[in-house]
Formats: C-alpha cells, sequence, structure tokens
C-alpha cells in the first residue's frame, strides 16, 4: 500500500510560517541582547526571498507584521514594499496563478 505523498503547505499557511519565523528571530534576539537594532536584523535576515510570486506574498505580510509590530518604520515598509512591487514585475507571467 502507497502511503499519500504530503502535501506541501497552501500559501496562507507559508505565510503564516514565514511570519512567525521572522517574529520569533526577533523576539529571541531581542531578548538575548536587548539591541532593537539586532533583533530588526534578526527578522530582516528571516524574511522570505523574493523569489516567486508566493515567496513575493509573504514577504509582503512579513513587512505588513513588522509595520504593525513596531518593527519597521514606515519609510522603511515604503522601500521594502516597493522591492516586492519590483520582483512581482519581475515574476509577472512566470508563475502565473
Amino acid at each position: 500500500m502507497n502511503k499519500p505523498k504530503a502535501k506541501p503547505p497552501t500559501e496562507p499557511h507559508a505565510i503564516t510560517a514565514a511570519i512567525r519565523f521572522a517574529e520569533r528571530a526577533h523576539t529571541e534576539t531581542l531578548a538575548s541582547t536587548g539591541d532593537p537594532r539586532a533583533a530588526q536584523a534578526a527578522w530582516q535576515a528571516c524574511l522570505p526571498e523574493l523569489t516567486g510570486r508566493g515567496e513575493v506574498r509573504a514577504y509582503i505580510a512579513c513587512i505588513a507584521w513588522g509595520l504593525h509590530a513596531r518593527i519597521l518604520s514606515a519609510d522603511e515598509a515604503k522601500t521594502m514594499l516597493y522591492t516586492a512591487q519590483l520582483a512581482l514585475a519581475a515574476h509577472q507571467g512566470a508563475n502565473p496563478k
């Protein structure tokens, strides 16, 4: 009898996982160092790479969470969202969904 193959996470689950991963990096770094800048750098290092449309969506969701949690300033978020917009334009047509 064949075992069913594990399904890849659906996009909402992948987005939630990306947010939690970055949030955990921020929280743990802040707790261990007490340095908000180091915590922000740890958070940014955990953001999804902009390699596909799904990853860009997860990146945008992380930016929204980071802005809400006051990890990012409005200007930082604006720059990062522009980067995501450029990535989406680059992926246009490459991964239609």
